[in-house]
């Protein structure tokens, strides 16, 4: 089943919106991170500190890291989902071949995958308790 022409500019906006937001986000991040620095450097590169505020901005600098890595991968998604849409193959599963349903795509419009291919690449990745 193939998208209209409207759903697919629908999904394309949606995913225009996702990429701007994630872009910013990024950006605040990239932000915080600096001021994390300078603010370390201000401070004699920690020397001196309270060791509880040198453990709070190493917790906040792996937090956000973790943050970046997440809303990178989440841009990939979202860029290559633009890609998709582009080729004519946004809605389909990258690994089945079959429709991804339109509530999955309502939900995540950077979905390349089905729910049953979904939920088979989770299970893979999920180390087996032994």
């Amino acid at each position: 089943m193939a998208l209209s022409t409207d759903m697919q500019e629908t999904y394309r906006t949606r995913l225009i919106e996702e990429r701007g937001r994630i872009e910013a986000d990024l950006a605040g991040l990239d932000s915080e991170m600096i001021d994390l620095g300078l603010s370390q450097q201000d401070e004699g590169g920690g020397a001196g500190n309270h060791i509880a505020d040198d453990a709070t901005d190493v917790m906040e600098q792996q937090r956000n890291l973790a943050l970046i890595a997440n809303l990178q991968d989440r841009m990939r998604d979202v860029v290559r989902s633009l890609e998709r849409l582009d080729e004519g193959t946004y809605g389909t599963c990258e690994r089945c071949q079959k429709p991804i349903a339109p509530e999955r795509l309502e939900a995540l419009p950077f979905a390349t995958l089905c729910i049953a291919c979904q939920s088979l690449e989770d299970n893979q990745r999920r180390p087996s308790n032994a």
